[in-house]
């Protein structure tokens, strides 16, 4: 899409972009959508995996992190490859809505 930024933060990318209107009505709401479980997920890539000093104590994230804030995750990043598929498939095959 002629865009490239090195991150690997790519919700707000993603976002600017759709915002931009040079999206197809029809897969709007599905890129935002994507959008908003990228930038959910987005804070949690550091913290998830390195240890760090709270109040003087030490604070894990293995401590922190349950299967469930997994499983949740899990589920929502689940339904971006489906959006994705969808977009590529319409943007590369010229059709437009």
């Amino acid at each position: 899409m002629g865009v490239f930024q090195k991150t690997h933060f790519v919700g707000k990318v993603l976002r600017d972009y759709v915002g931009k209107g040079k999206i197809p009505e029809g897969r709007k709401r599905d890129l935002l959508e994507a959008a908003d479980i990228a930038e959910s997920m987005e804070p949690e890539v550091g913290l998830s995996r390195y240890p760090g000093i709270v109040e003087d104590s030490l604070w894990l994230p293995s401590e922190e992190y349950k299967e469930e804030d997994a499983t949740k995750a899990l589920e929502k990043a689940g339904k971006v490859p489906a959006v994705t598929r969808a977009f590529v498939e319409q943007w590369f095959s010229g059709q437009s809505g």
